[in-house]
Parts: C-alpha cells; structure tokens; sequence
C-alpha cells in the first residue's frame, strides 16, 4: 500500500471538425434549389452525352466508336447522378407531405367531438404497439406480442376491440354509395 501511486492525466482538445461540418450543413441547406438545378443541369448534359455517343458508335471509325462508348458511358452515369439527386428530393417532398397530412388529420379527429377523441386514442395507442413490435424486432427478439390497453374516459379498451373498431370503420368508408349496401 505504502507503494501506490496515482497517476492523472488531463486531456485537453480542440473541436476543428464540427463547426465546418455545421457550415457546410448550413451551406448545403441555403443552396438547395442551386443543388437541384445543377442535378437537372447534369441529367440534361448526360442525356446529351449519351445521344452522342450512341450517334459516334454508328460510325465506321474504330476511333469514333471508342469515343462514343465512352461519351455513352459518361453520359448514363451523369444522368443516374442527376436523377438521383431529383429523386431524393421528391422523396423529401412526400415525406413532408405525409407529415402535414397526419397533422391535419389529426386537427380534424379532436374536433370531431368524443368520438374522435376515441379514434385518436386508439390511433396512439396502434401506433404505440407498432413502436414497440419493431423496437422489439430490432433487438432480435423471436418474437414480439404487444397487448395493448387504452383508458379512454374511464373504460379500458382492449387490442381486440381496436382491431375490430378499425375494421369496421375500414369496411364503412370503403365504397360507400348507393348500390354497396354499406350506409
């Protein structure tokens, strides 16, 4: 014991990375639509390429068709790069859209008095299962069972009642008209 001894070191450092990676996140946010156009601007410019090279490679030269292959080649991947990017973007649309469409959904059930209260309730308490079948599933669990109970304005509502509430409603807002039969 007489022989112990401690030891402390003090490690000091300076965080470079993180505020130029915060600048070029903002960066890349303000310039979005100049981002876009330069991905249309490049899709444009690769179909070009590629119509040239497919015009060079019908040619008799073995030089011409040497460079058509390769204007075809740099043509696609220009076009896929283009696309892409386009193609992120609508993703991001979409997922804003849907977004905004559960909100107002929302806003729509909880002025639909009681009623709609219980469907939000049910709604929160579906998706409150699916949360945790799939956090469940991704922990690598067999299996994954999820009861789910709901005190709604003093009752308790069972999965088994949800599922059948949901249904019932699926089945009376699916082809509602005069000749379904479903009123």
């Amino acid at each position: 014991m007489a022989n112990e001894a401690t030891l402390g070191i003090l490690i000091q450092a300076n965080d470079q990375a993180t505020p130029k990676l915060t600048g070029l996140g903002n960066t890349l946010s303000e310039n979005k639509m100049a981002i876009r156009e330069l991905a249309m601007g490049v899709s444009f410019l690769g179909v070009s390429f590629a119509s040239m090279g497919i015009m060079l490679k019908g040619t008799n030269s073995e030089l011409g068709k040497g460079i058509g292959n390769t204007l075809l080649m740099t043509g696609a991947i220009m076009t896929a790069i283009g696309s892409t990017v386009q193609f992120i973007s609508a993703i991001a649309k979409v997922v804003d859209a849907l977004r905004k469409l559960a909100v107002m959904e929302a806003i729509v059930k909880a002025f639909q008095g009681p009623a709609g209260w219980a469907m939000l309730g049910i709604g929160a308490a579906v998706a409150t299962g699916a949360v945790a079948g799939i956090s469940a599933m991704g922990r690598g669990e067999k299996r994954a069972a999820v009861n789910i109970t709901n005190n709604i304005q003093g009752s308790v509502v069972t999965d088994k009642q949800i599922a059948d509430t949901i249904r019932r409603e699926l089945v009376k807002t699916q082809q509602r008209n005069n000749t379904s039969g479903i009123r």
